[in-house]
């Protein structure tokens, strides 16, 4: 995908990415996010540009196999190191 405008991460960016900012902001924000969704099982989750997948993985954390739960994102490096993070077959990343 030829972008010429945007965030996008690449190269190491997605593992500097998931060391300094998840701690630091992003993975407050998304436990806020999930916490706030009030899921119950059944529920499906869509997590439109997942990045890593941080939302994703506290959705799993919170609410296991009882959630179905996707990923998805334009970038193709942040997708490969949300598959690396995500828990075996629990999170479909595409």
């Amino acid at each position: 995908m030829d972008n010429k405008g945007g965030w996008t991460l690449s190269g190491d960016g997605p593992e500097a990415y998931e060391r300094y900012i998840v701690p630091a902001f992003s993975g407050a924000w998304a436990q806020d996010m999930v916490n706030r969704a009030r899921l119950q099982g059944g529920d499906r989750v869509l997590d439109l540009g997942c990045g890593t997948g941080i939302v994703s993985r506290h959705v799993w954390k919170a609410m296991g196999e009882s959630v179905c739960t996707s990923g998805m994102d334009a970038n193709e490096a942040v997708l490969q190191k949300a598959r690396a993070l995500s828990p075996e077959r629990t999170v479909n990343i595409g």
